[in-house]
């Protein structure tokens, strides 16, 4: 885990916190953010004996489910949400989590009420006293008298034509199909509005209305426009494959990736020269054999490798030849762009953060693409089956899509939400998830069953300010294995093992760009809203 230098300013708050709660960064070590709790209820949390060489334990979350919490969860999330309010501390997410150590299987804290707040905005004075107010009254009426609560510094945010290459899995090998898949029309693909290109999110999900030959796409309406003032205000505003940082980024990594196989072509034929050499100078001698099956396995591998540069070349030729202008990598243009905000449903408050792009008719070389389907090459096979089928038991044939391509399929369910019709190692009810972000690439985390409660606030003075309820997403095994999202996955779709829509990924929660939690708005909420907005649309 790597450390962040740390100021004296900071030494000195950080001296304060734990003067006020000794376990302030013990019991977040670990986390992506590694941010403190101001305060936690209850006992303290399971660690290492003290000495000069012991280390905190390092934590992780786990997600929830089936907790006899649940049916009671909105109404315990509106009456924290209330009591926050009337002694205005200003919370950033309300959360219902697992914690425990990373080595475990088993949280050692199966459920903590986990209130988030803007990092130096709360004293420890007050959140120990909101901390118990919450566990003694809220919780205690609502039958949960053993729950603890703790008070988290957490930042929540938004995550933010040429003729694109028709990517063919089938004859790329994995590690090449990873380069070039930013420059193809293959899900997901790193999208920018061309007046802002730095400002980079995702496009997760192929449309297509009634009776209109254009193909549409789906993303975060501020990955569109990063100023919520202008989010209502977006029709026809054109957007671009690839801004700035995205575009450098790709060609430096497809490049590299050359000049590696190049090296190891250079190295191979040296090699295959020395080992010719010695078939000569040993004719007859009885490491013969031995040498020569040494030089055809070196043969072939800088035949492949020799192969992989041509292919590659083709596709950075291409690219280099026809994308360098940002005005030559426009694709369309906003078709609808809902104002960025909280739309209540009967489900409860959602995040409303959706906008469609038309894209233009000569986008693609030609319509036979790959449509609706994400890639995920840059996960093992091995990877894949082992996190995303972690029971024995519930693993088939063919789990991993040879082509390195996930078909979307239908929608997760509310109830599958909740109750999990797959299983975790242990064979407890549990949900494992994928996507692919302009940032972070393809990740797996776990959905977590209770949603959370998350407010964001945009301006210099927090002056928007609203509030909705997220479905929630935790790092698949703590911070040794990564976040899930980081700023530019927005507008990414988040899957099931099965291609099925969980949410479209709107933020997260963390510090900076160290995101604890992901936060998305539930497909199963957001696509009626899409086709009562745009009548006609489905899935292309």
């Amino acid at each position: 885990m790597s450390v962040t230098p740390i100021t004296d300013s900071e030494l000195e708050r950080r001296e304060h916190i734990i003067a006020a709660y000794p376990d302030a960064f013990t019991d977040t070590y670990g986390t992506i953010s590694c941010s403190p709790f101001l305060y936690k209820t209850g006992s303290s949390w399971p660690s290492p004996a003290l000495g000069p060489e012991m280390q905190p334990f390092l934590r992780r979350l786990y997600p929830v489910y089936n907790h006899s919490i649940t049916d009671s969860w909105p109404v315990i999330l509106k009456n924290i949400q209330a009591y926050l309010s009337e002694c205005s501390m200003r919370s950033t997410a309300i959360l219902g989590l697992g914690w425990g150590n990373q080595k475990d299987e088993i949280p050692f804290c199966p459920l903590l009420i986990t209130i988030g707040v803007e990092p130096q905005s709360v004293s420890s004075g007050d959140a120990k006293s909101a901390a118990e107010y919450i566990k003694e009254n809220i919780l205690y009426r609502a039958g949960f008298p053993a729950l603890d609560v703790a008070i988290w510094e957490l930042e929540t945010s938004f995550s933010a034509g040429p003729r694109l290459r028709s990517l063919e899995p089938l004859d790329f090998k994995r590690d090449n199909a990873k380069y070039a898949h930013p420059f193809s029309s293959t899900l997901s693909l790193s999208i920018a509005p061309l007046k802002n290109p730095i400002y980079e999110g995702t496009a997760s999900l192929f449309l297509r209305r009634d009776n209109n030959e254009h193909i549409l796409l789906l993303t975060a309406a501020h990955v569109i426009s990063p100023d919520i003032e202008s989010s209502h205000n977006l029709q026809n505003e054109k957007v671009v494959i690839l801004g700035e940082g995205g575009y450098e980024k790709a060609t430096h990594d497809i490049n590299d990736w050359i000049g590696e196989l190049e090296t190891l072509i250079l190295k191979g034929s040296e090699f295959i020269k020395e080992k010719q050499q010695e078939l000569v100078n040993n004719e007859g001698g009885r490491d013969q054999e031995k040498i020569a099956k040494l030089l055809r396995r070196k043969q072939e591998d800088v035949r492949r490798f020799i192969e992989d540069v041509t292919e590659l070349k083709r596709v950075r030729d291409d690219v280099e030849m026809k994308l360098p202008d940002i005005n030559k990598r426009v694709i369309g243009h906003v078709l609808h762009a809902d104002p960025i905000g909280v739309r209540q449903t009967e489900s409860g408050s959602l995040t409303n953060d959706w906008a469609v792009i038309e894209l233009n008719n000569d986008a693609f070389d030609d319509f036979d693409f790959e449509g609706n389907k994400v890639y995920i090459g840059e996960i093992s096979e091995r990877d894949f089956e082992k996190k995303m089928y972690p029971l024995d038991s519930e693993r088939t044939r063919h789990m991993y899509p040879e082509d390195f391509l996930l078909p979307i399929s239908s929608s997760v369910p509310p109830s599958e939400i909740l109750n999990p019709t797959q299983h975790n190692k242990k064979g407890d009810p549990a949900m494992p998830v994928i996507k692919n972000g302009s940032t972070t690439g393809t990740t797996i985390g776990w959905l977590n069953g209770l949603e959370s409660l998350v407010t964001r606030r945009y301006g210099q003075d927090g002056e928007h300010t609203f509030t909705s309820t997220e479905t929630t997403v935790i790092p698949y095994g703590g911070s040794r294995l990564g976040a899930f999202s980081e700023d530019g996955d927005s507008g990414s779709l988040i899957l099931d093992r099965k291609g099925r829509i969980v949410g479209l990924l709107t933020g997260g929660g963390g510090l900076t760009n160290r995101t604890d939690v992901t936060f998305a708005t539930a497909w199963y909420a957001l696509e009626p809203h899409i086709k009562d907005t745009l009548p006609g649309i489905n899935l292309y």
